[in-house]
């Protein structure tokens, strides 16, 4: 009864004030915050690692740093709802739509991506369209190959079946996309060169990078660049795609 007492009792004028106080100085905080961008360094696509990954990168997992990135992030879940809403609403229920843009933001911010980049990826992935399947065999939003994905999952414990066919479910994709982007650069450090790894595959990138002087492929300069200029746009579609009353319908779904 004591403690019924106390947790009941209403808290005094000063507690509330600097309850107060503290709310301010969060909200002016997180309101001075500036995103950071890669520096120009990671998009060289000429820069090579100092220390080469092995080639046989299946066998040999990295070890991810699963801890949360301390850099703001460049697009909010208000944003990357709102553009998952305008180039996904005709395919994807809404409450599907809300779980993949939570995990997005999520994931940034635990393995230290911007979330215009991984929508980047997204959009010369897929263009959005979750249930599509290359003649490679490649499948979904970010465009896993199922034996890849199998990789990564098997480490996630999350299952994939010959086909992937859960690969075309965006939650599940993007967990595995970006977890995979993850891995890749941990072994090839800037973000040009983890983009071509992804592009290319980890150990034919590694054999291009082991060639001293060795030319890069015009095809994924091209696909570097294409990233590269697409981030800023996206950054730029989810500010102006998001507005006060949408934000009303897009809650955030309770993560448990």
């Amino acid at each position: 009864m004591i403690f019924l007492s106390v947790e009941s009792r209403s808290p005094s004028r000063r507690r509330r004030l600097t309850l107060a106080g503290v709310l301010v100085l969060g909200a002016l905080t997180a309101g001075t915050a500036r995103p950071l961008s890669p520096d120009s360094a990671e998009w060289d696509l000429g820069a090579t690692p100092r220390n080469l990954p092995t080639l046989d990168w299946a066998a040999t997992p990295p070890s991810l740093p699963h801890e949360l990135s301390r850099q703001p992030l460049d697009m909010g879940y208000p944003e990357v709802a709102a553009l998952l809403k305008d180039r996904m609403g005709r395919q994807e229920r809404p409450e599907k739509i809300r779980a993949t843009a939570n995990q997005i933001v999520r994931l940034c911010h635990l393995l230290g991506f911007q979330p215009s980049f991984i929508l980047a990826v997204i959009e010369h992935e897929s263009t959005f369209r979750s249930r599509i399947e290359s003649p490679a065999g490649a499948v979904g939003l970010m465009q896993l190959l199922p034996a890849t994905a199998r990789v990564v999952g098997s480490r996630l414990g999350i299952a994939v079946p010959p086909g992937g066919p859960n690969l075309k479910d965006p939650v599940v994709n993007v967990t595995l996309g970006i977890h995979y982007l993850a891995e890749l650069r941990q072994d090839f450090k800037t973000l040009a060169s983890t983009l071509a790894a992804y592009n290319l595959g980890p150990a034919q990138w590694a054999r291009h990078l082991s060639r001293p002087g060795g030319q890069r492929p015009q095809s994924v300069a091209k696909y570097v660049a294409l990233i590269e200029r697409t981030t800023t746009e996206i950054r730029e579609a989810g500010r102006s795609a998001w507005k006060p009353r949408l934000a009303a319908r897009l809650a955030p779904p309770v993560i448990r």
